[in-house]
């Protein structure tokens, strides 16, 4: 309820930035400023994209414990190709994507401002205030995205061949990279491959995790999990240089 309250205040400060816009263009088919319009405002947005950053990450916990609740809900309204199908948690970051646009804007003001026009120093200010507004909330925002990407990754992951494994959404972790290999077995005192098997690598800030990718081909199409066969804590993994069979 508190996450909507938020998203409704964004909404209406985005409807009051509107109408003051539409006012000053009222008063003068020319408009000669607007720069005090968006620096009276500063504070405000800077305040209520702040709110819903803080309440979004705050909301994050919570949505993770209910998902098995929720989960029917999701499914049902992501049919609507509205939502392209992306997780709820995607549109958790939505709402921050219309802050982006605020130094768009300005700088396009900036630029076709010609360089005597008074206007021309408030708006360049404008524009660092702007830009260093929308850093913050990414700065608070990196926390959800990372929490959609390693929840995405959860629902892939199949441990079955581990024993208490570590899930990846208990505690603070990003991932760092991943992506395909291939595993070779070598013949003893030879450089003859005797066997190969494409695993998947995955390297968390705090964890590294060995799978192997199996693909089950549904109705519509195939999809892919990767079962885990080993969760290492990242202090614990070293890299060497390959070592020659002879």
């Amino acid at each position: 309820k508190a996450l909507l309250e938020r998203a409704q205040d964004l909404q209406k400060l985005s409807a009051d930035v509107l109408a003051q816009f539409q006012r000053r263009q009222e008063e003068a088919p020319v408009v000669a400023t607007i720069s005090d319009i968006l620096t009276s405002l500063s504070g405000v947005i800077r305040d209520s994209f702040t709110a819903y950053c803080e309440m979004a990450i705050e909301a994050q916990p919570e949505i993770d414990e209910r998902i098995a609740e929720l989960s029917q809900f999701f499914e049902q309204h992501c049919q609507d190709p509205a939502t392209r199908k992306l997780p709820f948690n995607a549109f958790l970051l939505a709402p921050v994507q219309r802050l982006s646009r605020y130094p768009l804007l300005i700088k396009a003001i900036r630029d076709a401002t010609p360089l005597d026009h008074p206007d021309i120093a408030p708006v360049t200010t404008l524009h660092t205030t702007y830009v260093s507004l929308v850093q913050q909330c990414n700065d608070k925002l990196h926390v959800v995205e990372d929490r959609v990407q390693l929840v995405q990754i959860e629902t892939s992951l199949d441990y079955i061949r581990v024993k208490d494994p570590i899930r990846l959404t208990d505690g603070l972790r990003n991932l760092v990279r991943r992506g395909p290999v291939q595993l070779l077995t070598v013949a003893p005192g030879t450089r003859k491959v005797t066997k190969t098997k494409t695993v998947e690598l995955m390297l968390f800030s705090d964890l590294f995790i060995y799978a192997k990718p199996v693909s089950t081909k549904g109705w519509k199409a195939t999809t892919t999990r990767y079962v885990v066969y080993r969760q290492v804590y990242r202090p614990l993994v070293t890299a060497a240089d390959p070592v020659d069979p002879i």
